[in-house]
């Protein structure tokens, strides 16, 4: 959910207190505020009075706006609200708002909530103005869905906007038109199939304005963004885990309703490894893989069909990439042969009746060094040339004289080429 960093105001003033000579108590009176200036005298007494009824502070569980006492301009009159998160003695959740007035802070009112946990806290922008809602997420136990409150604020009092559950969630302007709108995916309790679903503001409300099923395999959300096309179409792309292994992507079209494009081609999509949708090439649009034993094609979708754009050779054991030559096509194979002190992955031309490196039919060595004596091991290598260096690891590559000039490439080509992966996917395939 969206970050906003107007939170750091209120532990700033905390901080400057405390270095000026303000004490402030252990254990749970951490939470406490110290002895204020005017203005947060009311604030102050106020909090305390919340305390005293045998309510606790609390904070979300995760996201960036975790703090139990929070400051942000909700109705964007250039003047903050307080926004504060407690756990009362009957085990359920309310969120307080408090205004500034002639006298300080006072209690507008309060948002219930009755899950487990406190799990993520955002505020979306709900107005052209700048006013923000009050997005609060709650953690249930057994099931895989959380639920999902937003409230709005309207300068005198608080109003709910939408209440539903999600496994996914996320708020983004897709239209341009300042607000912020809602994607969220859900799981049925009962056949575990999941939905996808968009909301859109209508009179100050969310309201779904599309919806579609998922593949009937997804058994769980891994990975969700947004993004427009060189078409300039906005496209929701959502990588899941998939029944019986693997991963699945679903391409859904955000237009009047939400059109699933990759469903006729649902097949394409699964991968055995932890690869997903991202801007492989850097030109600002985002790619969906298409798994080829350890080579990946990757599409660029549209209302009109897909486009191959880039092709990728993934070494997923230790963490690396290159794209793929174009005049390599399916004509060359790699293996990956692991020594003391170095691991070489080798691109080559196999050949009938022939093992690799019994005929000249090596084209690269990528190699990597790892350890405290890696630039020793380097060193004993003279024709290999560094790609990277990071931390006690050194990449490097050579070109192998061979019999196939057709698919000749140069050191630079490959240097140009080569890219570590991205972390969550070492994470997932580790």
């Amino acid at each position: 959910m969206n970050r906003y960093n107007l939170k750091w105001v209120l532990p700033l003033i905390l901080m400057i207190f405390t270095l000026c000579g303000c004490t402030m108590e252990m254990g749970d009176g951490l939470f406490a505020l110290p002895n204020l200036p005017t203005r947060y005298v009311q604030l102050q007494d106020q909090l305390e009075r919340i305390l005293a009824s045998g309510a606790e502070y609390t904070y979300a569980e995760t996201g960036t706006d975790k703090q139990a006492v929070q400051m942000i301009d909700i109705d964007a009159d250039g003047q903050d609200e307080v926004i504060a998160f407690f756990m009362t003695e009957r085990s359920s959740f309310r969120t307080y708002l408090f205004e500034y007035g002639l006298e300080g802070y006072y209690e507008v009112g309060y948002i219930e909530g009755y899950g487990r946990r406190l799990r993520e806290v955002s505020y979306p922008v709900v107005d052209e103005s700048g006013k923000r809602a009050i997005a609060l997420s709650w953690n249930y136990d057994n099931t895989v869905n959380y639920g999902l409150s937003v409230s709005g604020y309207d300068g005198v009092s608080l109003h709910s906007m939408l209440e539903t559950q999600y496994t996914e969630c996320l708020f983004t302007d897709v239209d341009s038109n300042g607000t912020d709108e809602l994607f969220v995916t859900e799981a049925d309790s009962v056949t575990g199939i999941y939905t996808a679903s968009a909301y859109m503001l209508e009179d100050g409300q969310y309201t779904v304005w599309g919806q579609t099923k998922l593949d009937e395999d997804v058994r769980g959300i891994v990975n969700m963004q947004i993004n427009t096309n060189a078409q300039s179409e906005v496209l929701w792309y959502i990588d899941s885990a998939a029944l019986g292994g693997g991963y699945v992507t679903d391409v859904l079209s955000v237009k009047e309703e939400l059109i699933n494009l990759a469903s006729s081609e649902l097949d394409d999509t699964r991968r055995v490894s932890a690869i997903y949708c991202t801007d492989i090439d850097n030109d600002g649009v985002v790619e969906v893989p298409r798994d080829l034993n350890g080579k990946f094609e990757w599409y660029g979708y549209s209302t009109s069909g897909r486009v191959l754009e880039s092709v990728t050779y993934h070494n997923l054991t230790d963490g690396w990439y290159i794209f793929w030559p174009e005049s390599w096509g399916d004509a060359v194979q790699a293996q990956r042969t692991p020594a003391d002190g170095v691991i070489t992955t080798t691109f080559y031309v196999p050949s009938s009746g022939s093992a690799m490196g019994e005929v000249r039919n090596t084209l690269l060595n990528v190699y990597i060094f790892s350890g405290d004596d890696s630039d020793q091991h380097f060193q004993t290598y003279p024709n290999v040339r560094s790609i990277l260096e990071v931390g006690n690891t050194i990449y490097g590559c050579m070109i192998v004289e061979n019999d196939y000039p057709q698919y000749a490439v140069t050191t630079d080509r490959i240097i140009g080429a080569f890219n570590l992966m991205e972390a969550s996917w070492i994470r997932e395939e580790k």
